[in-house]
């Protein structure tokens, strides 16, 4: 096999940025999305989730949103409105990862929890929900 780091340099840290990653615990009692839901059925149960993640990003610069839960790993492919860097994303019955990844795929990003919060907390508002 041919070891592409070295043949091509690949081993310095510039060319494998981090991904800033928050785990968030499950719900207890909230409803978990089974295996072979279509599109339409699980977005029905994510819209049941009333407990909120305020997650906030940094620097200000345009990204992808990701999640994981499980093996199963997803990303929102259009921009993703910010308030001062943070932003909402509904919490399930099961434990889910966040990340980032910047669209310029240099950017050194960073991601963290802000508070865990209900869908109708007074202080968000106006937060953008995903």
């Amino acid at each position: 096999m041919r070891d592409m780091k070295k043949d091509k340099n690949l081993i310095n840290k510039k060319h494998w940025p981090k991904i800033p990653i928050v785990k968030i615990k499950s719900i207890e009692g909230a409803k978990k999305l089974t295996s072979g839901l279509s599109m339409e059925e699980g977005e029905k149960i994510v819209v049941s989730w009333k407990d909120i993640a305020v997650l906030k990003v940094s620097p200000k610069t345009p990204f992808y949103l990701g999640f994981m839960v499980g093996s199963h790993c997803q990303f929102l492919k259009y921009d993703t409105e910010t308030e001062n860097g943070m932003f909402g994303m509904r919490i399930g019955g099961e434990n889910v990862s966040f990340f980032v990844l910047p669209k310029d795929l240099e950017t050194e990003m960073r991601l963290e929890l802000v508070e865990m919060v209900k869908i109708d907390h007074p202080k968000y508002k106006n937060l953008s929900l995903y």
